[in-house]
């Protein structure tokens, strides 16, 4: 996407934090339109004014004063269908949760040096949400996402928050999925994972599609979603043989990461004992990633999850 593209678009960031707002806005005002927001008063007021395509909160100090610092902006964003984004600090599982339930399109944990990442992102979620006003006053456009869907291989119509997808092989498209930007050693690793089946598990429905998106374009690969631990146990337990991995989130509801992973570890089958379990997570303090083996994971993905770190971990889990 072009940087003038970007340019059109309008955002609004949101900080109580002086220092952070204005670091915020020196970052992103090279790539969009921006306005800055102190307090609800200042926001709403913009919000009112002006056309804004996606309002930014930096996190400082955790979530838990947003709802009731925010509330009318909140109710103001998700009238106008405006996608909010938190930008935190520093990442949190519990804070990333919490997001979405208030209504957030995408949590990103800032990191240094990756504000092309974060634009690109950011973008992307303003197109969503431009999409998202399209579709509810074209109804009928949603048989022809699905026919796109169809063409780029999703096998199967993706009407449930759980599932599984195919991604087609070169043979069956016809083409590639793969950009022939790739270096050779990138597509030496995603041949190794074609065939293989592993399940995604994440109780976010936001993040599934954003792994789907990631992988999407490793041919032959099959990913199987879980929305919760109980689910992972339940889909290994119906075929181990069948998945060579698993990606499994650490917070989730009805059973954890850490708890779905004890209960296959525990299983009286080899498979069980072998799988490889990655935990994804923005949780990266070291007494907490001590747990993560403690219960038998193999290793971690940090959120945001970057795309040639995902890869290298699943093949070198897979081959």
């Amino acid at each position: 996407m072009s940087e003038s593209s970007k340019r059109q678009k309008s955002i609004l960031i949101i900080c109580s934090n002086p220092i952070v707002l204005a670091k915020t806005k020196r970052e992103l005002g090279g790539y969009f339109d921006v306005d800055i927001a102190s307090n609800e008063d200042i926001a709403i007021s913009i919000l009112n004014k002006n056309i804004i395509s996606a309002v930014i909160f930096c996190i400082c100090d955790g979530l838990n004063n947003i709802t009731e610092s925010y509330p009318d902006v909140l109710c103001q964003t998700r009238t106008l269908l405006i996608p909010v984004i938190f930008l935190a600090e520093r990442g949190c599982d519990e804070d990333e949760v919490m997001a979405f339930e208030i209504g957030a399109a995408d949590y990103i944990m800032r990191r240094t040096g990756t504000v092309g990442a974060l634009v690109n992102r950011i973008y992307l979620r303003i197109q969503a949400g431009e999409n998202e006003q399209i579709l509810l006053s074209n109804r009928h456009n949603i048989m022809q996402i699905e026919q796109g869907l169809h063409k780029k291989g999703f096998t199967e119509p993706r009407n449930e928050q759980a599932g599984s997808i195919d991604i087609p092989s070169e043979a069956d498209t016809g083409g590639t999925n793969k950009s022939v930007s790739q270096d050779t050693s990138l597509q030496a690793s995603e041949a190794l994972l074609n065939g293989k089946s592993i399940i995604i598990a994440d109780d976010i429905e936001i993040n599934r599609d954003i792994v789907a998106l990631i992988l999407s374009g490793i041919e032959g690969l099959r990913l199987e979603f879980a929305e919760d631990g109980k689910q992972v146990v339940e889909i290994f337990s119906r075929d181990p043989d069948a998945y060579s991995l698993i990606l499994m989130d650490v917070y989730m509801p009805v059973m954890s990461g850490l708890e779905a992973t004890l209960m296959i570890r525990s299983m009286d089958i080899k498979k069980a004992k072998d799988i490889p379990i990655i935990a994804i997570t923005a949780d990266v303090e070291e007494k907490n990633i001590a747990e993560y083996y403690k219960a038998g994971m193999n290793s971690y993905i940090e959120k945001p999850m970057d795309y040639d770190n995902i890869v290298s971990l699943m093949v070198k889990y897979c081959s």
